[in-house]
């Protein structure tokens, strides 16, 4: 199976000296969902950040075997679709069909394209009966789906997502982890939700202060109770 993602030897330190990230290795398969696991400032987030070249250390990525570079940066972001745990990071055009149009847009697409994006995505995430409402105006966990929509509508190969149950009530996390399921493309999802990893991730990446602590199958690493009270991560 191809490789979607490889990090190799990747480290980063933030200006003030704090080091996020230290000589990280893993891959993840095409296809496949890795789930990143960890306490509060274990450089999750940091890390999902280096997908798409937000942030750059050292070491050497590699997105469908293309190196994160200056000349391929630009292609590697069509590739990599992030979506942040804030949902109005992503929100910010008048109404939800033009911010959902906002990516294919920028890509030049004939308006024909752009609108069969918008809602296909829309419908991906059950939202396209809003696509003419103001964003800012929906609830908290129809801002969430919608976030995704506007990555989906760029089509890319690999979704990166940061935390995306969080403030969500029990109705909204399970109809969003039913929609993340249904999304054929390879997935890198960073949570504390561990029910909701253990429902979607094929494999588990633990990360204790910018180091790999662990990778392996999710049902082996998330039923490993002595790793998380050694890393001080309780269930």
């Amino acid at each position: 199976m191809s490789k979607a993602i490889e990090f190799e030897h990747v480290a980063f330190s933030y200006p003030d000296g704090t080091n996020a990230l230290e000589d990280i290795n893993f891959s993840v398969d095409s296809g496949e969902c890795l789930g990143l696991i960890g306490p509060n400032g274990a450089g999750k987030t940091t890390l999902l950040l280096h997908l798409n070249g937000i942030l750059r250390g050292s070491g050497s990525i590699r997105v469908h075997g293309s190196q994160l570079c200056d000349e391929n940066i630009t292609l590697i972001r069509k590739d990599v679709g992030m979506v942040f745990q804030d949902p109005d990071m992503q929100l910010f055009m008048p109404t939800v069909f033009e911010d959902v149009s906002f990516g294919p847009l920028h890509m030049g697409l004939p308006d024909k394209e752009i609108k069969e994006r918008v809602f296909k995505a829309l419908n991906d995430v059950d939202m396209a009966y809003v696509s003419d409402k103001i964003s800012h105006h929906l609830s908290f966990g129809e801002k969430r789906r919608v976030s995704i929509a506007t990555v989906l509508s760029m089509e890319p190969k690999i979704l990166v997502l940061d935390e995306p149950t969080s403030n969500l009530d029990p109705k909204h996390r399970s109809q969003l982890i039913d929609i993340l399921r249904s999304i054929p493309v390879t997935k890198i999802i960073a949570s504390h939700d561990l029910d909701m990893i253990s429902r979607l991730a094929d494999r588990v990446l633990f990360l204790e202060e910018g180091r790999a602590a662990a990778i392996g199958q999710t049902k082996h690493i998330l039923s490993n109770s002595r790793l998380f009270k050694e890393l001080g991560f309780y269930l």
